[in-house]
């Protein structure tokens, strides 16, 4: 949006591995490590779910 440059794209594999990363670190490390957070499967989920209609709708507008 900021350079209106419609040729940016996100790849595969780093769309997989911040989705991993997020889900490993809100879900699994934090958690264990400060009583604050809980983790949650459902949240998971939603990760997946979430970098999944990213990547197909980036594919779409690109």
């Amino acid at each position: 949006m900021i350079h209106k440059n419609n040729s940016l794209f996100i790849p595969m594999g780093a769309v997989i591995g911040l989705t991993l990363y997020y889900a490993l670190y809100f879900e699994w490390w934090l958690p264990q490590n400060n009583t604050r957070y809980t983790a949650d499967i459902i949240d998971v989920v939603l990760y997946i779910v979430g970098s999944a209609l990213f990547y197909i709708f980036q594919k779409k507008i690109y």
